[in-house]
């Protein structure tokens, strides 16, 4: 036999037998990608959610804490709080500083920082701390209207 012909034949099979390997190993990469790319948007969709349900629970929780403050303030000008009183307050204050440290987890910084630092809000806060305790500005909401 000719070494010639042999080492034509076994660069052939070589050749066939290399071009499907790259093929493979080239749909495999894109296979890859594809499901990262899916996987990143279904994290991406999943963030958002999370990220809407919690700022939806922690403005109802904020209206219902400013709607029982409101409440409390009457009780207090109209008669002594009894207890069911200041415990209604303290329940639905204690539900919104929980939203609120929920919030912290979520909530990314750029949304955070500029919630602390509103208008009325107690300076005497720290950091991670659910506001509630300051008061309202009076006059006109600087907030709106932006």
């Amino acid at each position: 036999m000719d070494f010639g012909a042999v080492l034509i034949a076994v660069t052939g099979v070589a050749g066939t037998l290399g071009g499907a390997l790259l093929t493979q190993r080239g749909a495999d990469r894109t296979k890859r990608r594809e499901l990262e790319t899916a996987q990143a948007l279904q994290e991406a969709r999943e963030n958002r959610e999370l990220r809407r349900s919690c700022y939806s629970q922690l403005h109802r929780d904020a209206r219902q804490f400013t709607t029982a403050l409101s409440r409390h303030l009457y009780v207090v000008r109209d008669r002594q709080p009894g207890d069911e009183d200041v415990r209604a307050l303290e329940e639905t204050k204690d539900v919104y500083r929980g939203r609120w440290s929920e919030a912290l987890m979520v909530a990314p910084d750029t949304v955070i920082a500029p919630a602390r630092a509103q208008p009325g809000a107690d300076p005497r806060l720290r950091p991670g701390q659910a506001p509630g305790t300051g008061q309202r500005p009076a006059g006109r909401n600087p907030a709106v209207g932006r």
